[in-house]
Formats: C-alpha cells, structure tokens, sequence
C-alpha cells in the first residue's frame, strides 16, 4: 500500500476509534477488570456505573431480566433486586408495587401444586 493510501486510512481508523462510544475511558484497572467479570462490555459498563450500580448489583440485576432502565427505577424506590423479581413474577408493575409496598404488603409467590 502506497504511503498516500496509508496515512488517510490511519486517520480514519483514529478517528473511528477516537470516537467510538462505550470505551473503558474513566475507569481503572480493577474496575474494568471486574465490570468484565460480571459479563459487561465497555458501554453497558459505563451506562450501569452512571446510573449507580456496581458490577455485582448491576449483574444481580442484569441476571433477573432487568433492563438498565427498569433496574433503576426499581432502585430508586428503595427496591432490592430480589424484592423486584418477587412483585414482577407475580404481575405487578413499579407503581403498585410500591402502592402496596406503602400498604404494609408483600409478594405472596403462586402456589405450587404438586
């Protein structure tokens, strides 16, 4: 390749990479290391630690069918994952979870008939 077909590849390819959305930028070593452990790529990483998760919640979360979005409306009213999951197994939405919440009640799981 000709050293003119060279450099205008070079610069678009550090363009493209300099502008790439989702990189590990801001993070250390031992976070990366650990939001990759618990299966997150470089954007979901900096999307679920801006929104305040760890690598661990954010997989507790990410593991029960959670979207980021959902995830974090549930935690902003004061929702563990595991009571999320119980409300949502049994149909219940975020505003009558805490409606019920606010009643004193609980998920009461189905039944099982054996």
């Amino acid at each position: 390749m000709s050293k003119k077909l060279m450099m205008p590849a070079l610069a678009l390819l550090l363009a493209a990479c300099s502008s790439t959305p989702g990189n590990w930028q801001g993070m250390s070593n031992p976070d990366i290391a650990q939001w990759q452990a618990a299966g997150f790529n470089a954007a979901e990483a900096q999307s679920w630690k801006a929104a305040g998760f760890t690598p661990s919640s954010g997989l507790g979360w990410k593991q029960a069918g959670f979207s980021l979005k959902e995830a974090n409306r549930w935690q902003q009213q004061k929702f563990s994952v595991d009571e999320a999951s119980q409300w949502r197994k049994i149909g219940v939405a975020l505003d009558e979870a805490v409606a019920n919440r606010n009643k004193g009640l609980m998920p009461i799981p189905p039944a099982k008939i054996e």
